[in-house]
């Protein structure tokens, strides 16, 4: 299939360059050396990198990107990979290269013992999994939670002043930041990422992130135009509700203007916020098992699994 001038490889640091130039070739989208290192580099669980990328002789013309996640249950711990860049120049298209470069990928995962491959999906992204024989499972539920407040950080941002914000972030929620919480899953019979001190690390590499706790409530938060949750966990719903309104309160002062959080169902989470706001179908959540046991049912996933938060 394609050209018999590509070919396939493992991603390594080595490339990272070429990811660059894949990356701006295909969406115009600049990403720096550093985000795409860090981003990638989980030898924090001891894994070797799952991503390939594929060239036309000496040439850069495609990247599949995978990331190896832990996940636990009550009884085990055990690997998984989160698909989350695929990305073909235009002038490659329609050649089988992101079909090739997925095969090679899960070979790599196989030689790791990953168990299961699944990815957050718009519906041009699932579309590009059929031919892989994916499967399908649930949508993630949106839900987007307004305040009062005019959103005087989109421009701020216009203006490249995101370190400006998150200094002031950092002022705002200091009096609620903790070092770390486990996943709200943790508590279910549901199979869920690990979230230890080396996953908050991680994250960190890339992203900034406040984890903060309100009136017995935590909320793990990520900014950019709006406050996105990660995840969030509670005791009561009333304690939910006064948390809220108090979060409100400090993004406000932020200047911006909504929260969003994306949750599964499955979750205790869909089942309070469903009550206090409606929500909205978000990502297609779907997957390829390298087990014939493995069912998606018997997992539970937060917005901070996705490779981006």
């Amino acid at each position: 299939m394609g050209s018999t001038n590509f070919r396939f490889l493992k991603f390594e640091r080595q490339h990272i360059k070429d990811a660059q130039s894949i990356f701006w070739k295909s969406f115009k989208y600049k990403v720096s050396e550093e985000f795409i290192y860090n981003k990638y580099n989980t030898s924090f669980l001891n894994t070797d990198s799952v991503s390939t990328i594929a060239y036309d002789q000496h040439t850069p013309v495609a990247f599949y990107g995978a990331i190896p996640q832990l996940f636990k249950n009550h009884e085990t711990s055990f690997l998984m990979a989160h698909a989350c860049d695929s990305y073909t120049i235009p002038t490659y298209q329609k050649k089988g290269l992101h079909y090739q470069l997925a095969l090679k990928s899960y070979d790599l995962m196989h030689h790791q013992h990953i168990k299961m491959v699944y990815a957050f999906h718009s519906e041009n992204t699932f579309h590009s999994t059929k031919k892989l024989q994916w499967k399908e499972h649930h949508h993630m539920i949106r839900f987007h939670i307004k305040t009062n407040r005019l959103p005087i950080a989109k421009g701020l941002l216009r203006l490249g002043l995101k370190k400006s914000i998150s200094s002031k972030a950092l002022a705002i929620f200091a009096p609620y930041i903790i070092e770390h919480y486990a996943n709200p899953f943790s508590t279910s019979s549901l199979s869920h990422q690990n979230y230890d001190q080396l996953f908050f690390k991680y994250k960190e590499s890339f992203n900034k992130h406040f984890l903060i706790e309100i009136n017995h409530c935590v909320f793990y938060l990520k900014l950019n135009t709006m406050v996105n949750v990660g995840f969030f966990d509670f005791d009561t719903e009333q304690n939910l509700v006064i948390a809220l309104e108090k979060l409100k309160e400090l993004i406000n002062r932020l200047g911006m203007n909504e929260i969003l959080f994306q949750v599964d169902p499955s979750s205790k989470q869909y089942k309070v916020l469903s009550r206090i706001e409606k929500g909205l179908p978000s990502w297609l959540i779907g997957y390829l098992p390298f087990e014939n046991n493995l069912d998606l049912d018997s997992f539970g996933f937060n917005f901070s699994d996705l490779d981006t938060f």
